[in-house]
């Protein structure tokens, strides 16, 4: 298999065979040099050097790369400071006194403690749907979405199994109940294609230290009835419309 980027670009692959294990991803000599010379830049000139023109638009190139990676319209992508953050914000917009949400108990901290957050706060309600060996993980969950059902919260790749959920199949199911699809693609990025277009999740989030880019993006989808994205920001939490 030939490799998407140069080996040369990582010193570790000159001394041993390093798998990816979804732990720490390597990062390329070319986006870490650049990463020091940006670090530097600022640091040393501050304001100097970039305009808030610049600063404010600092990360566009990043969000269209992760538009164009993940199958979905720049309007709808932020980078975030960390998985978390997306999926916190994501349970603060969508839960609420009357809602339900279907989780997974193994599932990665960052995807299910934002809900019992929310259950504290809203009284939300918590529907644990176990990873269990024989058992199809992607029916279990549609089989546990009923009229109560309002978001199914969910990684993708589940970390302690390595279980893969069939995240199309499960937004089907979840359409027929009118709930809501979250999805923490971390485990699964840069070894399986990610297909949003395909997908229809409402809500996507990423994190890339696992596979060697240091930035987290969140993509949620636009409101059918209003055109208009949810607005990402960290000022102000992010409403559905």
């Amino acid at each position: 298999m030939d490799s998407l980027i140069d080996p040369r670009e990582y010193a570790a692959l000159s001394e041993c065979i390093y798998l990816n294990q979804a732990s720490l991803g390597l990062i390329p000599r070319t986006s870490l040099e650049a990463s020091v010379r940006f670090l530097n830049d600022v640091a040393q000139h501050g304001n100097l050097r970039l305009s808030d023109q610049a600063e404010a638009e600092v990360l566009d190139t990043l969000r269209a790369a992760a538009a164009g990676l993940l199958g979905a319209p720049l309007a709808s992508v932020a980078v975030v400071a960390g998985a978390s953050e997306g999926l916190s914000q994501l349970a603060a917009m969508l839960s609420g006194p009357d809602g339900e949400v279907i989780l997974v108990p193994s599932d990665f901290p960052s995807v299910t403690y934002p809900w019992l957050t929310a259950r504290e706060r809203s009284g939300m309600r918590i529907r644990w749907v176990p990873d269990r060996a024989p058992d199809d993980l992607t029916l279990s969950l549609v089989e546990a979405i009923d009229e109560r059902t309002t978001v199914v919260c969910v990684s993708a790749v589940q970390y302690a199994t390595g279980t893969r959920i069939d995240v199309a199949d499960l937004v089907a199911g979840a359409r027929r109940a009118g709930a809501r699809v979250v999805v923490d693609v971390t485990q699964m990025a840069g070894a399986v294609p990610v297909t949003m277009a395909d997908w229809g999740a409402d809500a996507l989030v990423c994190s890339g230290y696992r596979t060697g880019h240091w930035l987290t993006v969140a993509r949620a989808r636009t409101s059918s009835r209003s055109g208009t994205p949810p607005p990402w920001s960290r000022k102000s939490r992010p409403r559905w419309p």
